[in-house]
């Protein structure tokens, strides 16, 4: 169950975001999310970044999980989030 986390308090995610000073726009997506008590990789989550144009700070909505750059296609079956010490070498 490595990587899996939950967002149960969309109310107490908005207090958080306001301290961060995240751009009242980005904030209008959080209404148009639900608490979610087992959120995996590979599905959207909200995330904070630095936004491109003026880094501040904006909600976006991202794929939860870690890619690596260098396969060729860039699949799930290349996801890294459970990655194994006894197998590093094999990718």
């Amino acid at each position: 169950m490595c990587g899996r986390y939950t967002l149960r308090d969309i109310d107490r995610a908005r207090q958080y975001l306001k301290e961060l000073r995240v751009t009242e726009t980005s904030l209008d997506l959080l209404d148009r999310w639900r608490p979610r008590y087992n959120i995996a990789p590979s599905q959207q989550v909200l995330a904070v970044r630095a936004s491109e144009d003026h880094g501040q700070p904006e909600l976006v909505s991202l794929r939860w999980g870690l890619l690596p750059r260098w396969p060729k296609e860039r699949t799930l079956e290349h996801n890294t989030i459970n990655a194994k010490v006894e197998s590093v070498q094999q990718l």
